[in-house]
């Protein structure tokens, strides 16, 4: 008996581990999908564009509800070579909402980190069938 239930409880053991990181990873992608979806356009200032070694800000309420709508189509995906923040590539732009009460909210895109339960996590930042650069484009003096 002793030599089936070591085993038994070893290949559980695994079983379970791998069932609760599925669902630690399906959950974080999820809150940062929602925490993308709520930023509020409520008492925003205007928001700040840095790439390519340009700065850009947005103050045109419209531009801004759209920046804000292109967020919550956005789909975050954990881990993996492109969510890495520190490699080449891995932030190319930087996204910083500023509101009147003086706080700021910083996106970074393609990759972007969230902290969770288990520490800052990077996600990579998609959206299906779109391209996720659309309404920052415009705003820029070059063709990119």
């Amino acid at each position: 008996m002793k030599k089936i239930t070591l085993p038994l409880v070893f290949i559980l053991s695994i079983i379970t581990i791998w069932y609760f990181s599925i669902q630690f990873k399906s959950t974080a992608e999820h809150n940062v999908g929602h925490y993308l979806s709520s930023l509020s356009d409520n008492e925003l200032v205007k928001i700040g564009l840095y790439a390519f070694g340009e700065d850009v800000e947005v103050y045109a309420q419209d531009a801004k509800k759209e920046i804000l709508d292109h967020f919550s189509k956005m789909k975050a995906t954990m881990g993996g070579a492109k969510a890495d923040t520190k490699a080449p590539g891995g932030i190319i732009m930087e996204i910083k909402l500023f509101y009147t009460d003086g706080s700021t909210e910083t996106i970074t895109l393609p990759a972007f980190t969230y902290h969770t339960i288990l520490g800052d996590q990077n996600f990579y930042l998609s959206i299906k069938e779109e391209d996720i650069w659309e309404p920052f484009r415009k705003h820029f003096c070059y063709d990119w």
